[in-house]
């Protein structure tokens, strides 16, 4: 029996239509969901060491100049936690929840290529996808990080999809100053500086090319560049005191991804950052060393040691890394429903890779070339230095959003190739 009888298929259409048009039920949905998980989910500390910066802060103290974690999250978190205490982290973490969730439904909105019933359908299962992703409803609750660099990247993202060649001054201050201050909650994110350069590179019709000489895309691309750096010194006056501050997860995770005991861990563990302390014992470090103190020199210096002594065995674990980055972080321990969770969690990147692989034969290389390098300059400081599947959380919904871009022009292909189509013309 067809649904069209009773019009239900007209009535799915309308709400389609009204919440693509209308942000008021993306914000209930959130705001419900996050009430919903306030009931469920208790307080959980994940990363004590940010609650504990966070505290410090929010009693006007600053930060060590040589202090060991990024600055920016915790000086985020610190006036919630002035106003309301955990409830104050809470509440930001909530505040993100939805904010990311309305940002998500302006990108996906943004992209709508003008057509209807599939084309929106893509766009809301798309937008379910993020608001019941698991991880975003459970960081609503938890002291991480990943739920803000989840906002900031798909702002990144959506900014780059729109002016990913800097075609004036101002998107240039404005994305600058993404990157500025995602790279002071991850200093990873810093390779994003390469993007509008690659961009040009990649874009070689002159047709698709921001307007001016070459000479104006280069003052872009400097004042691109220099607002990142004021943003990301900005953050970290108001942290520590200095603009220069730089934290000593650096050399920590680079000696995590690049020691003899690296490989063993990342296979049981899927990160590297468990190899610390017994690659340090190894070393002949007395036992009992506190390794987030230790000298982040010997750090490098061990690490590089290792990189020159075992060529081969590194190129082994950068495409060890690589591979566990996007595989489903099923460690010993965990029971089936975690597992399949974890598959499930998975999906986003292998759906993406088929979607990248049939768009570009219907829509040329460029579009896919410019989508891969986006993916791997957020990847590759992670390849290098320490992997972990928790970092690839913002990735998983961009890849969504991109997913359900493609389907629309896939579909937009379609419809412009039906018979009906080519008569019409």
């Amino acid at each position: 029996m067809s649904l069209s009888r009773f019009g239900i298929n007209s009535k799915i259409a309308r709400l389609e239509g009204q919440v693509l048009t209308n942000p008021i039920y993306v914000l209930v949905l959130a705001s419900t969901l996050v009430l919903l998980s306030a009931l469920f989910v208790p307080f959980q500390a994940e990363l004590a060491d940010y609650l504990n910066d966070a505290n410090y802060l929010a009693a006007g103290k600053l930060l060590p100049a040589s202090h060991f974690t990024p600055v920016g999250y915790p000086l985020l978190l610190a006036p919630f936690v002035v106003m309301c205490g955990i409830n104050g982290i809470v509440a930001f973490q909530s505040l993100v929840y939805v904010a990311t969730l309305w940002l998500a439904w302006r990108g996906l909105k943004s992209r709508n290529v003008g057509l209807v019933g599939k084309n929106e359908t893509a766009i809301l299962v798309a937008l379910a996808a993020i608001a019941f992703h698991p991880y975003m409803l459970l960081n609503t609750h938890r002291v991480t990080d990943n739920a803000i660099d989840v906002f900031f990247f798909v702002a990144l993202a959506i900014w780059c999809d729109r002016y990913f060649l800097l075609d004036s001054y101002h998107r240039a201050v404005i994305m600058g100053a993404l990157v500025g201050i995602f790279s002071a909650l991850r200093p990873n994110a810093f390779t994003l500086l390469a993007l509008p350069a690659l961009g040009l590179a990649i874009t070689r019709e002159a047709a698709n090319r921001p307007p001016g000489s070459l000479a104006q895309a280069a003052a872009r691309y400097s004042i691109f560049v220099g607002t990142a750096f004021i943003a990301f010194g900005a953050l970290g006056f108001g942290g520590t005191g200095t603009p220069f501050f730089w934290p000593l997860t650096g050399p920590y995770n680079f000696f995590a991804g690049n020691n003899p005991q690296t490989l063993h861990y990342l296979i049981r563990e899927f990160n590297g950052e468990p190899s610390i302390y017994p690659a340090l014992l190894a070393r002949g470090v007395a036992p009992g060393i506190d390794t987030h103190t230790f000298d982040p020199k010997l750090y490098m210096s061990f690490a590089m040691e290792f990189i020159r002594s075992h060529p081969a065995y590194f190129v082994l674990l950068l495409f060890a890394k690589f591979v566990l980055f996007f595989a489903p972080k099923i460690v010993h321990g965990k029971n089936l429903v975690e597992a399949a969770l974890q598959m499930i969690l998975a999906l986003p990147f292998i759906i993406w890779i088929i979607a990248v692989r049939r768009n570009t034969s219907l829509f040329g290389w460029q579009r896919a070339l410019c989508s891969i390098v986006f993916m791997l300059l957020y990847v590759l400081p992670f390849v290098v230095t320490n992997s972990d599947p928790r970092y690839r959380m913002p990735l998983d919904i961009w890849f969504i959003m991109d997913i359900a871009f493609m389907v629309q022009m896939a579909a937009r292909r379609r419809i412009s190739r039906s018979p009906a189509a080519i008569d019409a013309r």
